[in-house]
């Protein structure tokens, strides 16, 4: 593959002029109040147009119209600008962040190019052979300022149609301001990288000012905000690098900001009163680096976007290991990362609080779609004048398509609330059966839930489809809350597995769903059983696995069988192994010697590969110490049952060929590969290239992604009791007192 020109590019507020390390070339241009308006559409059309144009051959000779012809058109609305523009930029450049960053000279050159140009008229752009590479960066001065910077490893004959661009695009530019310079014979020297933006792990060196600055915002936080390091930092970056100018338009009042900031709260389920009044910051302000109501505003805004974007817990309160392997995915949780995106939202113009904390909130789409489903969950509450409650079928008996049944007419009403039945009133309260009508819409419902779709109303339907308002809004707004300490990307593959509705779903090119398939996971009536919710990556996997039997379940389970039945190791087709090498073929003979090793833990139980194997034909690994991992299995009949906790904390998967052609696919395996592979007498290994994220996660309502981009906003089975857990933990940002006994979404009425 041919490797990509090194390009990196930054999109970000700034309103003063930098000067990079070696060859600055810094161009300011002042808009018009009427192009400011169509700014924004030009932009996106442009700056895209041109990206695109890059990744395939970074000469552009096309874009260069030295004549002055029109390059660029407006069109669309200019606040696309940062959700489209920004969002494809960074998306692009991340591609080359690990490039080479050093600016390369030669020595003894020195050149200007200037240029001049007034708005409406044609620039022109003296220039001739520069050195190799050079750095640019272009600002464009708004009342809301935006940089530009177009830096490292772009050659000179590359940027001279984007200064031209600059030029049509009817600014009014100001004298002569671009100057490109290099002096004397000296070495390559590294161009500075930007502050924050190729180390977010490490905290920028600070200036006093900033050092001031920093704990005068952390003086301004309330103690309880776990955050409060990444707020402080973050503002204090993005004020240093501007030079400590003002962030927000001068137009936006303390007074209606502090409005505006409780509704985007309450639109993201979180209590108004969890917002920090500006005007009181304000009052509080000790220092005059920023402008005191500047400062007062970001405070009180990036409060509030964190709150909504990290959530009111630490992560590790919520999902304790969530953190604790591999981490996959872009969590965008450092202060690096927040600084980045407060400058972009300060950007936004008009002044727009929701759009601001969109751009500030989390991405992730699992946290899109349960937002999407909070208002009207909330407006059923006020609204809701009850359904009639539905007898779980596991003790009233099943309803069977065309049979009499007594609650038919509690079902058809569940299924018109949820739209998946069109039914007259009166026609409602006279079913007595499952009518092919009601037959119909149960299927659907059914199917959309990863239920078998044979009409028949049992337990799985009735935990699903048996739901009120209150309890669907409770679920709502404590999955919310998870979502928020999802990745804002889960990476190009992945795998994502939710415990309560026992389910997997892969994903292809981001977020494109793929398949689907049932799971049997941890026992939920033994803790030591739980599967742990965590991520990983995916790194191997083994056909014709050996079970190597983890030292707890030898002791407890295998040792006392074989002890009781001289028989029981051979016939289940166990050996006994002094390690777990899966090419160390050599065995120990049992005897009572050898048992008894077994139970000090000096010698191991192995079971050989083959049809009855516990862990089936193949497994997936993605290592962790936990020791999960996803396998087949021989019990197959599990897969059919509503509740599906039988594991010892390993993932069963139902469909293991398709998983193995979902993971090994991209290698060029073939369905009829994997299946040979499955049904091979002999162990094979088979290392996974490309990263497969693994997500397990815990969401007891999930936007359940159904075939053809549907999105069914599903209850789950509270399996592991989370729900009232993770309720007092939140305590202090949920709409209820969590009772001792709470009913769950899937619960009755």
């Amino acid at each position: 593959m041919t490797k990509t020109p090194s390009v990196h590019v930054l999109l970000f507020t700034c309103s003063t002029q930098f000067s990079l390390s070696q060859s600055p070339i810094i161009a300011d241009f002042q808009l018009t109040e009427a192009g400011r308006n169509t700014c924004f559409s030009t932009l996106e059309t442009g700056c895209k147009n041109w990206f695109e144009k890059i990744s395939k051959d970074l000469t552009l000779p096309s874009l260069f119209r030295p004549s002055g012809a029109t390059l660029f058109r407006a069109g669309g609305e200019s606040n696309r600008y940062f959700e489209k523009v920004n969002r494809f930029c960074f998306t692009f450049f991340k591609k080359f962040e690990n490039e080479d960053m050093t600016s390369k000279t030669h020595p003894n050159r020195t050149i200007r190019s200037s240029i001049r140009g007034r708005a409406g008229s044609p620039s022109k752009v003296r220039s001739q052979p520069l050195f190799s590479t050079i750095s640019v960066r272009i600002g464009i001065l708004l009342r809301n300022p935006l940089n530009l910077g177009l830096m490292r490893g772009l050659p000179l004959q590359n940027w001279r149609p984007i200064l031209t661009a600059a030029g049509l695009f009817g600014f009014n530019l100001s004298a002569s301001f671009l100057t490109a310079e290099e002096t004397g014979a000296a070495s390559s020297v590294p161009i500075e990288p930007v502050s924050g933006i190729t180390n977010p792990s490490e905290r920028p060196a600070e200036s006093a000012e900033s050092n001031v600055l920093r704990q005068e915002i952390l003086n301004l936080i309330p103690g309880d905000r776990h955050y409060r390091e990444e707020l402080a930092d973050a503002l204090t970056q993005a004020y240093s690098g501007r030079g400590f100018r003002h962030l927000w338009s001068e137009g936006v009042k303390l007074d209606s900001l502090h409005r505006e900031i409780c509704a985007s709260l309450n639109s993201h389920a979180l209590p108004e009163p969890m917002a920090l009044d500006p005007s009181n910051i304000a009052a509080g302000i000790q220092t005059d680096i920023v402008a005191r109501e500047d400062l007062a505003a970001s405070i009180a805004i990036l409060d509030a976007a964190l709150l909504i974007r990290l959530g009111h817990v630490p992560t590790e309160m919520i999902w304790p290991q969530w953190n604790s392997e591999d981490t996959p995915g872009e969590d965008a949780r450092d202060f690096d990362s927040i600084a980045n995106d407060l400058i972009r939202a300060a950007s936004l113009t008009p002044f727009d609080m929701g759009r601001i904390m969109d751009e500030m909130g989390p991405k992730n789409w699992i946290y899109r779609e349960l937002r999407k489903a909070y208002p009207e969950a909330k407006k059923s509450i006020l609204s809701y004048s009850g359904l009639p409650g539905i007898p779980d079928p596991a003790t009233a008996g099943v309803g069977k398509p065309g049979e009499a049944y007594p609650y038919a007419t509690a079902i058809g009403a569940h299924l018109v609330d949820r739209g998946y039945l069109e039914m007259p009133e009166e026609q409602l309260a006279a079913l007595s059966q499952i009518t092919p009508e009601l037959e119909t819409a149960l299927k659907a419902f059914q199917e959309d839930h990863g239920l078998d779709a044979d009409g028949v109303f049992g337990p799985a339907s009735w935990r699903y489809l048996n739901t009120n308002a209150a309890s669907r809004f409770r679920s709502i707004v404590i999955n919310l809350n998870r979502a928020r300490l999802l990745p804002a990307d889960f990476g190009e593959r992945y795998i994502l597995v939710n415990l309560p509705s026992a389910e997997l779903y892969g994903f292809e090119d981001h977020d494109f769903h793929t398949t689907t398939m049932r799971i049997v996971h941890g026992k939920a009536e033994k803790d030591t059983h739980h599967t742990p919710v965590f991520r990983d990556v995916m790194k191997e996997v083994v056909f014709g696995p050996y079970w190597n039997v983890p030292p707890s379940i030898a002791e407890k389970e295998i040792l006392p069988k074989a002890q009781g039945d001289w028989g029981f190791l051979s016939r289940n087709r166990y050996e006994i192994v002094s390690d777990f090498n899966p090419y160390n073929k050599d065995t120990h003979r049992l005897s009572p010697q050898n048992l008894e090793l077994v139970a000090q833990g000096r010698l191991f139980f192995r079971q050989l590969p083959g049809p009855t194997n516990s862990l089936g034909r193949v497994k997936f690994l993605f290592p962790n110490s936990n020791n999960i991992y996803m396998h087949d299995t021989p019990a197959k009949a599990l897969f059919a049952r509503s509740n599906r906790d039988y594991s010892h904390g390993c993932i069963r998967v139902a469909k293991p060929q398709e998983l193995g052609v979902y993971v090994l696919g991209a290698q060029g395996w073939t369905s009829e590969e994997v299946k040979e592979a499955m049904f091979a007498e002999f162990r094979k290994s088979e290392q996974v290239d490309e990263d497969i994220n693994i997500f397990i996660v815990y969401f007891t309502t999930f936007p359940r992604p159904v075939f053809g981009g549907k999105i069914v906003m599903a209850p789950g089975r509270d399996v592991y009791d989370l729900d009232p857990i993770d309720s007092k933990t939140l305590s202090a940002v949920l709409p209820w007192v969590e009772p001792d006994h709470p009913t769950s979404p899937s619960d009755g009425q």
